[in-house]
């Protein structure tokens, strides 16, 4: 009875002994130092190794990361200290050196922090603002070209009507080398830039952005429908027979200190009275003095909105 108490005891001795880590030999890199008890391989048989998540940092050793089936690595941006044998040096991560191109981004360079990178010289982000939004992709701009879509958004922010100002944020834009004339100008569903936008005072390309604007709004929305269930262009058709007068008074009111006075696109023609009213609404342009004009500038710039405002909205821009 003694002697299977005593039996017993051992094998229960056994039982509690924790369960030993699984070594895993990496492919040309020797064997990987015991994982740390925050990450030590193991199920609750001991016989298969379980490992982190891949992208878990692999517990002191700072820039290595878990990789598949049990392998650590470097995290993107860093490279092995000891390229040769890198579990000589126990796994030490180091950026990668300025200039070395990026795998995944074509004529992107590091900058040896290990964690910013930038185009290579004679290019430049594809999307200036938001460069992970065209996926760091990167192009070559002709000269000015650069300089006026950083100028852009300031012209942007003096449209008051936000649902506007989200639309034109989105119009495709063209960039021309030396045209010698103001811009931008519509283009069927583009707006035309040259550099000599540059030369022009805040207040034109302001005023000439929101006009010209109007022009591309009515080419790519004139088949939509409005709230008599005309077309945009139909309806918009008869407001500029009815408020001619009104839309001459809309192209001679001051934007900060420019007019379109100088402007030779007449306001009998469809598209350049439609950019006319655009601009009205979009920079909300201040209504006469004289009261009579007061009260049919009230009335236009109200049925202006209530037709164009519904298109905006369902147009997934705002």
């Amino acid at each position: 009875m003694k002697k299977l108490l005593f039996y017993l005891m051992v094998i229960l001795a056994q039982l509690s002994v924790p369960a030993q880590a699984v070594e895993v030999d990496w492919n040309g890199g020797g064997s990987l130092p015991k994982p740390t008890p925050q990450t030590e391989p193991g199920n609750q048989s001991g016989s298969w190794p379980v490992y982190p998540k891949p992208g878990t940092y692999y517990t002191g050793h700072p820039h290595v990361i878990w990789l598949e089936n049990g392998d650590v690595g470097p995290e993107e941006g860093y490279q092995w200290s000891n390229q040769n044998n890198f579990g000589e040096d126990d796994f030490v991560a180091v950026p990668i050196p300025f200039g070395t191109p990026h795998k995944r981004y074509p004529n992107v360079i590091w900058i040896g922090d290990g964690v910013h990178f930038r185009p290579i010289d004679g290019y430049d982000w594809e999307n200036l603002f938001y460069p992970e939004a065209n996926n760091f992709r990167v192009r070559r701009y002709a000269e000015g070209e650069k300089q006026v879509l950083l100028t852009l958004p300031n012209s942007l922010k003096s449209f008051k009507d936000k649902k506007i100002r989200a639309w034109v944020g989105k119009i495709g834009f063209k960039f021309r080398k030396d045209y010698g004339m103001m811009s931008p100008w519509a283009s069927g569903s583009n707006l035309v830039f040259t550099k000599d936008f540059l030369e022009e005072t805040p207040s034109l390309q302001e005023n000439l952005l929101a006009f010209e604007a109007g022009k591309v709004f009515l080419t790519c929305m004139g088949k939509e429908t409005v709230k008599g269930g005309e077309t945009l262009e139909s309806w918009f058709r008869h407001y500029s027979d009815k408020y001619g007068s009104v839309i001459q008074i809309m192209k001679n009111t001051k934007h900060g200190t420019e007019s379109l006075d100088m402007i030779s696109d007449p306001t009998f023609e469809l598209t350049s009275a439609f950019g006319y009213a655009f601009r009205t609404q979009a920079l909300r342009l201040e209504k006469p003095k004289d009261k009579k004009e007061q009260e049919k500038w009230k009335e236009a710039v109200r049925e202006f909105r209530d037709n164009v405002n519904p298109i905006l909205k369902n147009s997934g821009r705002d």
